[in-house]
């Protein structure tokens, strides 16, 4: 009896030991100067080690010359003008809000070695028992025209590769990319998306049927994980309304001004150009990193935003906040999906909407919000765990 036992615990040790070794490499969006896009990979990387795996986030360069995303020369010298102008405001603060990233990836990020090219990591593909792509817009064709190493099309014949969360940003892709977004998401054994529409847009390219639904990983990672890296705002002397994002961006701040002025709160953004830094609608936040964007949402008294991860972390943190909608289904599809998703539509606000409704972004029961997240967080877990142990 004492020997089985033995042979027994021995074979359980050796098991966790396998577990414990296992590495998987992600593919995603990771070094884009977005506050989501570094909240997204960080929280993949995270949720896959409390699993008992070993990351490493692939350092592919994006944008490179495989996208499409590129901006014409009218584009290039309005960025260039406005990275210069920025760096002649005292204080040089565009200088602190590189810092800052750098320090959050340099911190949080386990990178492999750098590939600039699809063709540097197609000669030299890093090396894993399990390889994974998702989340963020890593299926967005206008972001990455045919790049199939966003499909793992890197990784060798056989590999294990999955798809966690990847989000396509859109509810259809280009007719004439059709066939190859057939044959690259056939080509992963498995695969969860994180809108319900892309549920739908992968079973009607594919006509698979075991295409999962997950949340996005910000959600992975409960408000306290977040706290413990995110930077408390303790700049400001009243209270404030936040305002984030590019699009609907006057309308908010218009909106948020208003508001603003009667109850006799400040506003904040964050990023604009020398123009907006300078304006008196809103404190315009120029050096703000992700960890310092974060704790921007967390001790805001409302939020606006057309943002996805600005709505998401309005929810995480529990602070009242307006989902801004353009009215464009391919634009307003993700945000929208998920709040219908919890029963949070009353925080939809279409741009250009005068009469607001303050209340609707106060009156909610913020317990019964975080149960269904955390159901949805346990759920999303099990499917991480099956597809990591397929």
């Amino acid at each position: 009896i004492l020997k089985e036992r033995k042979r027994v615990i021995i074979n359980f040790l050796i098991i966790i030991q396998e577990l414990k070794m296992k590495k998987v490499g992600i593919i995603t969006m990771h070094q884009v100067r977005n506050y989501g896009s570094f909240a997204q990979a960080y929280a993949t990387c995270r949720s896959i080690e409390k699993l008992g795996y070993e990351t490493e986030l692939i350092d592919y360069k994006y944008p490179n010359k495989a996208h499409a995303a590129k901006k014409s020369i009218i584009g290039e010298v309005l960025h260039l003008a406005n990275l210069m102008t920025k760096s002649l405001i005292p204080g040089r603060p565009h200088l602190e809000f590189e810092k800052h990233y750098l320090e959050a990836y340099k911190t949080y990020y386990k990178l492999s070695k750098a590939y600039n090219t699809r063709d540097e990591i197609i000669a030299d593909p890093p090396k894993y028992d399990i390889y994974v792509v998702g989340s963020d817009q890593v299926w967005n064709d206008t972001y990455i025209n045919t790049d199939d190493t966003f499909f793992l099309g890197f990784a060798p014949v056989n590999a294990k590769k999955i798809a966690f969360a990847s989000s396509f940003g859109e509810t259809q892709v280009k007719k004439c990319n059709e066939s190859f977004y057939r044959e690259k998401l056939n080509s992963l054994k498995k695969i969860a998306v994180r809108e319900i529409s892309g549920v739908e847009l992968v079973e009607n390219l594919t006509e698979r049927d075991d295409i999962e639904k997950v949340l996005d990983p910000t959600f992975l990672l409960n408000s306290d994980e977040w706290r413990k890296i995110s930077i408390p705002f303790t700049r400001a002397k009243r209270p404030y309304i936040f305002v984030y994002g590019s699009h609907c961006r006057k309308y908010m701040l218009n909106t948020a001004r208003k508001i603003a002025d009667k109850k006799g709160w400040d506003v904040y953004t964050v990023n604009g150009t020398i123009v907006n830094y300078y304006s008196k609608e809103a404190h315009c936040l120029l050096d703000i990193g992700p960890r310092e964007w974060m704790g921007l949402i967390d001790n805001a008294e409302l939020v606006f935003s057309c943002s996805f991860h600005g709505v998401a972390f309005s929810i995480q943190f529990n602070t009242p906040f307006f989902a801004i909608f353009k009215g464009e289904e391919q634009y307003d599809s993700r945000v929208s999906s998920f709040l219908t998703e919890i029963s949070l539509e009353k925080h939809r606000l279409l741009a250009g909407t005068e009469d607001i409704i303050l209340d609707n972004a106060y009156e909610m029961n913020w317990d019964r919000v975080n149960n269904m997240i955390d159901i949805k967080r346990k759920a999303s877990y099990e499917v991480l765990r099956d597809f990591l142990s397929c």
